[in-house]
């Protein structure tokens, strides 16, 4: 999933890593240049995108600075960290709103559990853990898409990953699946 879709032009090398630019997607602008990528997924937890039918409303990271960037990267991982210990699992979504497909013969409908990924990463087929109020139910991924609503998802708008710091939507087809805004989906447990 990109958020900015800019080719470097002073150098070839990002600002942050040293690393060289592999191409022009994923590369996050800046207030004062452009990082690649990887730092961009990387501080991306701590920065989250909006986006409104898969345009970019809001990159915080756009008001940023190379050297805060820089300088936030230190603190990615512990900030990770915290964040899995308040959840105890090792990827969280939060639902913000629940769609249901048409039901179709012989099929349960679709239901799109839309919100952003909060820490770690989905999959398509991951098996996860939906936390309505009290109650925990086991679900399939079915399929993933890059943050539209159910009745804007175009051909183009499927994906196999979700990752932290972008929304999406989380596709579930499973008889007396209950999603509601406000629930949590969540991946691997943490324990001890």
């Amino acid at each position: 999933m990109s958020v900015s879709v800019t080719k470097p032009k002073a150098s070839k090398r990002c600002p942050v890593c040293s690393g060289l630019f592999n191409s022009s997607f994923g590369n996050a602008k800046l207030k004062d240049g452009t990082i690649c990528g990887r730092c961009a997924r990387q501080v991306r937890v701590m920065y989250p995108a909006e986006y409104e039918r898969l345009e970019l409303k809001k990159d915080p990271l756009k008001k940023c600075t190379v050297a805060q960037i820089k300088e936030k990267m230190t603190e990615v991982v512990p900030y990770i960290e915290d964040l899995r210990a308040q959840y105890g699992y090792n990827a969280v979504l939060t639902v913000e709103s629940v769609e249901i497909g048409k039901k179709k013969l012989f099929q349960e409908a679709k239901i799109y559990a839309h919100g952003p990924v909060k820490i770690g990463c989905f999959d398509q087929t991951d098996e996860v853990t939906i936390i309505h109020g009290s109650t925990e139910t086991k679900a399939t991924i079915l399929e993933i898409n890059q943050g539209r609503p159910y009745t804007e998802i175009g051909y183009f708008d499927w994906c196999y990953r979700a990752d932290a710091g972008f929304p999406v939507s989380l596709i579930f087809q499973q008889k007396g699946l209950k999603i509601e805004p406000g629930d949590i989906i969540v991946k691997g447990k943490i324990t001890g």
